[in-house]
């Protein structure tokens, strides 16, 4: 044989799944042996958590209790809100929770210069105590009239809500 029909022999065979023939696998209904954890387990009466901190020696931890259903969602340890009617949402209707609640605590909306601080680091935590405002502005120029300029620009913006 020459290798053109080798080749042409290889592409002439069925193609099938890649999954064919293999077992799927069994849902499990039991719960992960860890107390506190109502996970379905993985492997070794363990959930997938608990198994790769096993895996790892780690010592077992539970996980974080979520917030009530239909409060927010996470996002790299924020929670958003839906809020499509509010003027700083974005596009699919999602808003920061910690930016709500300090726009609620000042009563206007936050400008694109302003960041919201949580002082204790935790990012879920958004009580109005919890929550600082930064102003990130800064001019483009280092000219000291520059400088001044915008010096006052940051006076007459925040100086009644430091009052």
């Amino acid at each position: 044989m020459t290798q053109q029909t080798e080749l042409k022999l290889v592409n002439n065979l069925p193609k099938t799944p890649w999954n064919k023939g293999l077992k799927k696998g069994r849902k499990h209904t039991e719960e992960c042996s860890v107390s506190g954890c109502n996970k379905p387990y993985r492997a070794k009466n363990l959930c997938n958590t608990h198994y790769n901190q096993q895996a790892r020696g780690a010592p077992f931890t539970l996980p974080s209790p979520m917030r009530e259903r239909g409060t927010g969602s996470w996002h790299n340890g924020y929670i958003k809100l839906f809020k499509p009617l509010h003027p700083s949402s974005t596009t699919k209707g999602h808003i920061l929770e910690h930016r709500f609640v300090m726009e609620e605590t000042l009563g206007r909306s936050l400008t694109s210069t302003e960041n919201v601080h949580h002082i204790n680091g935790i990012r879920s935590d958004n009580r109005p105590e919890n929550l600082e405002l930064w102003v990130t502005s800064q001019p483009k120029g280092q000219r000291p009239i520059d400088l001044v300029e915008w010096a006052r620009e940051i006076l007459q913006t925040y100086e009644k809500e430091c009052s």
